[in-house]
């Protein structure tokens, strides 16, 4: 189906929501939309006025009527049917302007304002709210009843408009909405909370319109054309539209057609429709990539059932809140995590049938005036949420909880890394101890991993070559960034090579039997830095050689081996405590010196590298390591760490 057929059939479905609000955010139904108000005005029946307060922007949107021309106006004038700005609806607004131009337009507003309420208050639509706001709007003295009777307004020396602010607005644009106290009517005295005003005007728009009418594209019946389609589809991008055809001397349809209509026609009441759910959509469940030139993610199920709103947040619940910064505190098992993965999803797999469908769309302002669609696909419930599952199975990691080894017992979850975490982490710069990423690198690199999440696809080659590159570069980086950066390069690693092995989805290497040369090079890396560091005194933080060669290292791993174990000589000889050796000789343990037990395990780990290449091509064992070093590299890590602090506890103990 078409993006605008997904639309219109998820309007259809949602009708019943248009016009209630939930958590300040309602579905506009046609000849209407959202805004923020700043004033609230409350008069009589008779059109006296009795009271204005402020409406806080905390209290959300609200509804109100709009034509054609005003919802999309930007210059000009084009008032709003109901609720609008002060410029336009008070009569004497124009009595406190200093400037004569001022003067002028404001008085242009409000008369045009003023006649079109004025043919909506005499037509077989009119409704008593609408006649009681029309008659006191009449009187033209609302700045002065806000003056004189609220001192909401101030005036200067010279009686004109001070730069105070309503709202944090200025008075020029405060928009208004009025509240209508009618006697024995015990429902909202609010007019945007009142359906009977809605359906009033909606019935005179489309009952009074002279414009023209022809087949509507998408309903495939005769109907009111569109002619300006609605802005504001994107907070980020409020002036970009989805649909124009304005350009009649460029290059916008002409050469393929001779006017807008033949290149598509969307019916009035079908753009109204289509517009309104996306804008509902997006502001309820869209979320943003990039700083300030923003790309907009939404994804959704026509008939309104929950969905995923993020593809790579399924090792918590979606109602938490999640920070980067903060420590967690899940269970570090893969185990645990997987248990957990699996019960989320399956929590939404059952609220679906076989059929039925969810929708993903990505937005972008291609210019200031032009909203482009950058993805959309349609996928059956079932298949959308299996990829989900699948990747997040298989692209995880061992995250440590501050980056770097501390005496927390519980120092490392497993948990799979952002989207935003791997782009930022192959594309980024660090800058103030965080990764930051060009905005345009941002969201072109976030959709490429998204896509490859929805089709189950291979992680990009180009992605995966610049983690493992700064992951192979630590001086580049903070201690903290760099230990971000090595554990989002192991899981896409991981990944990447589970796939290749046809769908195995165990994380990571046994460091026992592994026969990977990349592996086992990278035990070694990690052994040789424990070695010099187990020297180190308390807080002394230098980098060890290992580390500093790393990069060198990887490219020539035997070579680059030899100079680092001569350089660790004088590092064997400070190591004289004593450590546990879990080997047992003759049901004997058997105790060495930290020296002898570390060469020991790189004598045992050399010797299953030369068992991995066959004794006609030794000189294989010098080539460049492939990424699964890092997974070799972190595991040996992570058990020196953790066993080194298991000893000290025991040796504690003892």
């Amino acid at each position: 189906m078409s993006l605008f057929g997904m639309l219109l059939q998820t309007y259809e479905n949602n009708s019943h929501k248009a016009g209630k609000y939930k958590y300040g955010l309602a579905l506009a139904p046609i000849c209407h939309m959202n805004s923020n108000i700043q004033l609230e005005v409350t008069i009589n029946q008779d059109g006296e006025f009795i009271d204005a307060v402020e409406h806080s922007k905390d209290a959300g949107q609200v509804l109100i009527p709009v034509t054609e021309e005003s919802q999309g106006r930007s210059s000009g004038i084009a008032p709003h049917p109901l609720s609008d700005t002060l410029s336009y609806i008070a009569g004497d607004y124009s009595k406190y302007v200093k400037e004569e131009k001022s003067k002028k337009v404001s008085a242009d507003k409000h008369l045009a304002y003023m006649e079109q309420l004025r043919l909506w208050t005499e037509s077989e639509y009119s409704h008593p709210k609408v006649a009681a706001i029309y008659k006191y709007l009449s009187k033209g003295e609302l700045i002065r009843d806000l003056i004189e009777k609220k001192n909401m307004v101030r005036l200067d020396e010279n009686g004109f408009f001070t730069s105070d602010k309503i709202e944090k607005t200025p008075y020029e644009k405060v928009m208004v909405g009025f509240k209508v106290n009618i006697i024995n009517n015990f429902e909202d005295n609010a007019v945007w909370n009142d359906k009977t005003v809605m359906e009033s005007f909606i019935n005179y728009y489309l009952h009074t319109s002279d414009k023209k009418s022809d087949i509507c594209y998408l309903l495939g019946t005769e109907k009111i054309l569109a002619k300006n389609n609605p802005k504001g589809i994107v907070a980020a991008s409020y002036g970009a539209k989805l649909v124009s055809a304005n350009d009649e001397s460029g290059f916008t349809y002409r050469g393929r057609f001779q006017n807008a209509e033949q290149a598509g026609v969307l019916s009035y009441e079908a753009s109204q429709k289509v517009h309104n759910v996306l804008t509902w959509l997006v502001k309820k469940q869209g979320f943003t990539v990039g700083n300030k030139d923003k790309r907009t993610y939404l994804c959704w199920n026509p008939e309104g059932k929950k969905v995923p709103q993020n593809l790579d947040r399924f090792d918590y619940d979606e109602e938490e809140d999640y920070d980067e910064e903060e420590d967690y505190d899940y269970d570090l098992t893969e185990t645990a995590y997987r248990r957990k993965l699996s019960s989320i999803i399956k929590g939404y797999q059952n609220n679906f049938t076989d059929n039925e469908r969810i929708v993903m769309l990505t937005l972008d302002a291609a210019t200031t005036g032009r909203l482009s669609v950058t993805y959309y696909n349609e996928f059956q419930a079932k298949d959308f949420l299996d990829r989900i599952e699948k990747w997040n199975k298989t692209c995880n990691w061992y995250f440590s909880n501050s980056h770097h080894v501390t005496d927390k017992k519980d120092m490392y979850i497993v948990r799979n890394p952002r989207i935003y975490e791997i782009v930022s982490c192959a594309y980024g710069v660090e800058r103030g101890g965080k990764l930051e990423v060009n905005d345009k690198v941002l969201k072109e690199q976030y959709q490429n991993v998204m896509q490859c999440i929805l089709s189950g696809g291979k992680i990009p080659k180009n992605l995966l070559q610049m983690l493992v590159s700064n992951a192979s570069s630590p001086q580049r980086y903070s201690s903290a960034v760099y230990g971000k950066i090595l554990a989002v390069a192991c899981a896409v690693v991981c990944k990447y090579y589970n796939m290749i092995r046809e769908g195995d989805e165990t994380m990571g290497i046994d460091l026992k039997t592994t026969e990977d040369r990349s592996c086992l090079f990278g035990m070694l890396l990690a052994i040789l830095e424990k070695v010099e560091k187990d020297t180190y005194r308390n807080g002394e933080s230098r980098t060890a050689n290992a580390i500093k060669l790393q990069s060198v290292y990887v490219n020539h791993p035997l070579a680059t081996l030899q100079k680092l174990e001569e350089k660790l000589q004088p590092y064997y000889q400070k190591l004289d405590k004593k450590i546990d050796n879990k080997q047992n000789s003759d049901n004997q343990e058997r105790r060495m010196t930290a020296a002898e037990y570390y060469k020991k395990m790189i004598a045992d780990i050399i010797d299953r590298i030369n068992e991995s290449v066959e004794s006609d091509k030794m000189e294989e064992l010098d080539r460049p390591l492939e990424p699964t070093y890092l997974i070799g590299y972190y595991l040996q890590r992570k058990e020196l760490y953790t066993s080194h602090k298991d000893n000290k506890k025991e040796n504690e103990e003892d």
